[in-house]
C-alpha cells in the first residue's frame, strides 16, 4: 500500500477502537445516573425481578453482539461496491449513530424519558450504532487483503489488528470528559470519527475487488 492510503487506514482503525470502548467505559456510570439499575419486572408466576446492573451490562453487551452479527452483511457488500464506500458508511454511521444515543440519554437525563420507556429506546438506538459501526472493520481488513501480496499480507493483517488495540486502549480515556457532562465522551468521540471519515472519503483511494473465477480442479 502507499504511504497514504497505509496511514489512513490504520488510523481510522484506532479510532473505530476508541468508538468500541469508550462505551464500555462511560455506560455503568452513565446508566447508573439514568436509573437502568432499578428497573423492575412483574411476572405473575416469579414476582418481582430487580436485575439492578444487569440492565446496564445488557445494553453494553449488545453493542458487541450486534458487531458480530451485522460485520459479515458489510463485508459482503463491500465485495460489491467497493471497500471505501463501506469504510466511509461504518465512520460516519458511527458518528450519527452515537449522536442518536446521546439525544435519547440526553432525553433521560433531563426526564423527558424513563424506566422501560427509556431503555427500550436506547437499546433501539444501540442496535443502530452497532449495526453502521460493524461497516469499517471488516472491509478494512478485505481492503488490506485486496491489495497487499500474500507474502507480507499476514504482516499487514497483524499490524491493522494492532493498531485497532491501540484504539481499544486509548477509548477509555476519554471517560474523564464526563468531569464536564455525562455524554461528553460520546460527543468527542462523534466528532473524531466525522473528521476521519471525512479523511477517508477526500483522501483514500477507490478500490473495489477483482471478481476471480475460480476452476474446479478434476
Amino acid at each position: 500500500m502507499k504511504f497514504k492510503p497505509y496511514l489512513l487506514l490504520y488510523t481510522a482503525m484506532i479510532c473505530v477502537g476508541m468508538g468500541q470502548t469508550v462505551i464500555f467505559a462511560v455506560m455503568p456510570m452513565l446508566g447508573r445516573e439514568l436509573g437502568l439499575h432499578l428497573i423492575t419486572f412483574h411476572f405473575p408466576w416469579l414476582g418481582i425481578v430487580h436485575p439492578k446492573e444487569l440492565m446496564i451490562t445488557m445494553l453494553s453487551a449488545l453493542t458487541a453482539l450486534t458487531f458480530s452479527l451485522v460485520s459479515p452483511f458489510w463485508g459482503r457488500l463491500s465485495d460489491k461496491v467497493g471497500r471505501k464506500p463501506a469504510i466511509v458508511i461504518g465512520l460516519f454511521g458511527y458518528s450519527a449513530g452515537i449522536l442518536l444515543f446521546s439525544s435519547v440519554a440526553w432525553a433521560g437525563l433531563s426526564g423527558m424519558l424513563s424506566g422501560l420507556a427509556l431503555y427500550g429506546v436506547l437499546v433501539v438506538a444501540r442496535i443502530f450504532h452497532s449495526s453502521f459501526m460493524s461497516a469499517a472493520m471488516p472491509a478494512s481488513s478485505a481492503y488490506v487483503v485486496d491489495v497487499t501480496h500474500e507474502s507480507v499480507r499476514s504482516h499487514a493483517l497483524g499490524r491493522l489488528s494492532a493498531f485497532m488495540q491501540v484504539g481499544v486502549m486509548c477509548g477509555p480515556v476519554l471517560a474523564w470528559l464526563m468531569t464536564f457532562h455525562f455524554l461528553m465522551p460520546f460527543m468527542a468521540q462523534a466528532v473524531i470519527m466525522f473528521c476521519m471519515g471525512l479523511a477517508i472519503l477526500l483522501f483514500f483511494p477507490y478500490h473495489r475487488p477483482e471478481k476471480h473465477i475460480h476452476v474446479q480442479k478434476k
